[in-house]
């Protein structure tokens, strides 16, 4: 649960960029493609992915998510920080 409030902030405050990647938080591809479809479930985030088919047709590689916050969990991010009116880092003033 930690990771998915650590991806959930990461992306609350890089919500102007758009679509982020996650893999300095989760290294494992396999892991993060994971995690984005639970919280896509859960209606958290959005995700796009991409994948890359070879010359016989079947699946050879698939990029890690790049992940968007939703508005839901926008909302859950800052019903958790009520005194906030934002996280902010210092590249987002």
């Amino acid at each position: 649960m930690k990771l998915y409030q650590c991806v959930l902030e990461f992306l609350y405050r890089n919500r102007e960029k758009g679509y982020s990647r996650i893999t300095h938080i989760c290294m494992d591809p396999n892991d993060a493609t994971r995690i984005a479809r639970e919280m896509k479930e859960k209606g958290l985030i959005d995700f796009k992915q991409r994948r890359f088919v070879g010359s016989n047709g079947e699946l050879s590689f698939i990029a890690p998510p790049s992940l968007m916050i939703a508005p839901l969990g926008i909302d859950m991010i800052e019903s958790q920080y009520p005194g906030q009116k934002s996280l902010r880092t210092k590249t987002n003033p």
